[in-house]
C-alpha cells in the first residue's frame, strides 16, 4: 500500500458558508476553483521533482488535514475541499472523483503549531 502527502503552504479552505450565504458571483466561484487548481498544481509539481511521477492504484483514501490558528471554531462539515479534490483530477493525480476511485474522505482540523496555515493532503491506495 503507498501514500503521498502534498502540501498546500498558506492555505485556508473556504467554508460551504461562505461560498453560499456571501451569494456569490460566479465568476468569484470560477475563481475560487482556479485558486485551488493553482495551489495544487504547486504542490503537485513540488512532489514530483522530489519523488517522479505520481502513479497511484485506485481506490484511493483522501486524508484532508487544516491547519489553523484556531481549529476550535471549525466545523469539518463546513470546510469545502471540493474544489481541491476536482484539482487533483485536473492535474491528473486522479483519473475522476467518483466512488470507483475516491472510496474514503478524511477531514480534520488542528490548530497551527508549527508551519502556518496549511493544508495537507494525504492520498493512500486502499
Amino acid at each position: 500500500m503507498s501514500s503521498i502527502t502534498l502540501v498546500l503552504p498558506d492555505e485556508k479552505p473556504p467554508s460551504w458558508n461562505s461560498y453560499y450565504a456571501q451569494r456569490l458571483h460566479w465568476a468569484q466561484r470560477s475563481a475560487m476553483k482556479e485558486d485551488a487548481l493553482v495551489v495544487v498544481t504547486d504542490a503537485v509539481n513540488r512532489y514530483e521533482a522530489t519523488h517522479g511521477p505520481i502513479a497511484l492504484r485506485f481506490p484511493v483514501r483522501l486524508s484532508y488535514t487544516c491547519y489553523y490558528k484556531n481549529a476550535q471554531r471549525r466545523d469539518l462539515s463546513n470546510i469545502m475541499l471540493k474544489c481541491y479534490e476536482d484539482a487533483l483530477v485536473k492535474c491528473e493525480v486522479m483519473p475522476d472523483d467518483s466512488t470507483q476511485y475516491v472510496a474514503e474522505m478524511v477531514v480534520r482540523a488542528r490548530l497551527d503549531r508549527d508551519g502556518g496555515p496549511r493544508v495537507e493532503i494525504t492520498i493512500e491506495e486502499i
